[in-house]
């Protein structure tokens, strides 16, 4: 796998900048040169996306940083209870003794 720091990152902003204003990806407000940004996967590297210019759209930097949030808790989540296991369910009796408020 290649890596993805330095000159290659430097060489995808440069290019990126060039084109903005362009819609975010994650919420299609426009980009403009001077706000934060970030180059973003739109397919993520862990689920299989490619380090190419046909995967990389901009995002400002506090969408990246929620959506990067959303995808490593759903990946935290489905480690810490395996899938087929499923949530204890109220019996009816049990159901019957709740009072609503």
């Amino acid at each position: 796998m290649t890596s993805w720091t330095g000159h290659k990152v430097t060489k995808a902003r440069a290019t990126w900048t060039q084109r903005l204003p362009l819609p975010c990806y994650q919420c299609k407000r426009p980009v403009y040169p001077g706000t934060a940004w970030v180059v973003e996967h739109m397919t993520p590297r862990s689920q299989g996306g490619t380090l190419g210019p046909e995967n990389q759209w901009v995002s400002h930097r506090h969408c990246s940083d929620r959506s990067g949030g959303r995808m490593a808790a759903a990946i935290t989540n489905t480690r810490r209870r395996p899938p087929d296991t499923q949530l204890p369910t109220m019996t009816p009796s049990a159901e019957r003794r709740i009072r609503p408020r």
